[in-house]
């Protein structure tokens, strides 16, 4: 090469470099990683609410059942005599005319005695209930739970002497809150003092439990709650 001869000039390179910023790295790194985090505590707290929310539920099923059962038992004698009234009605008889006998054939979902028997508690089978008729009116008693006694009473003719005796507004079908304070479960022992109740179908005596021991009765104005130890369907 000749001396003074000119180099040609640098020209600058023109690939990018591959050198990364460090704070795209940090970038990289950092931003799938709280999404993780995130994301890993979006479905903790969905699954702590979904088990909340699962035990609330079933919570309150649980309550839904005891109001339901304690519901049935406050009108299981109500339910028993309207039950008896219209089958008298359904088969064209006097009121007078049902016998135990008749009820037990027709209304198979509890076992009928008459006025002279108790009616007892069954830790298996059908519910007893003893039923008595009187006048224009039908009186009943059943125990729900054990030493839990319940009364019904159906009137169907406004001259009804009870209407005047128990201070009833005129006919219907009233009920008692199952009380532990009667000794015996019988129509005899039924109070004077009754509450206008909406009966349930016999079929629903079914869905009484059979308790365990002894039941407890709260008592609050137009109400009672039974708490009974259960153990399963009766």
């Amino acid at each position: 090469m000749a001396i003074g001869a000119s180099f040609p000039p640098l020209v600058p390179n023109s690939q990018p470099s591959t050198k990364r910023s460090p704070w795209r790295i940090v970038l990289v790194v950092v931003i799938p990683t709280t999404l993780l985090v995130v994301a890993l505590l979006a479905l903790g707290v969905h699954a702590r609410d979904t088990t909340q929310a699962k035990v609330e539920r079933n919570m309150q099923a649980g309550l839904n059942e005891v109001r339901e059962e304690v519901g049935i038992a406050n009108v299981a004698a109500a339910s028993a005599a309207s039950a008896a009234e219209l089958q008298a009605t359904h088969d064209g008889i006097p009121l007078q005319a049902v016998s135990t006998s008749l009820l037990d054939s027709q209304l198979r979902d509890v076992t009928w005695v008459g006025a002279s028997s108790e009616a007892a508690y069954t830790t298996t089978g059908k519910r007893m209930v003893a039923i008595a008729v009187q006048d224009g009116h039908v009186l009943t008693a059943v125990q729900p739970f054990p030493g839990q006694c319940n009364f019904g009473l159906v009137v169907t003719s406004p001259s009804d002497p009870i209407i005047v005796t128990d201070h009833i507004g005129g006919p219907g079908v009233f009920g008692s809150n199952v009380d532990s304070s009667t000794t015996h479960c019988d129509v005899a022992s039924a109070p004077n003092s009754w509450l206008p109740v909406t009966p349930k179908p016999l079929s629903s005596f079914a869905q009484l439990l059979r308790p365990e021991g002894g039941c407890t009765t709260s008592e609050s104005p137009g109400s009672a709650a039974v708490t009974c130890p259960l153990t399963g369907a009766g």
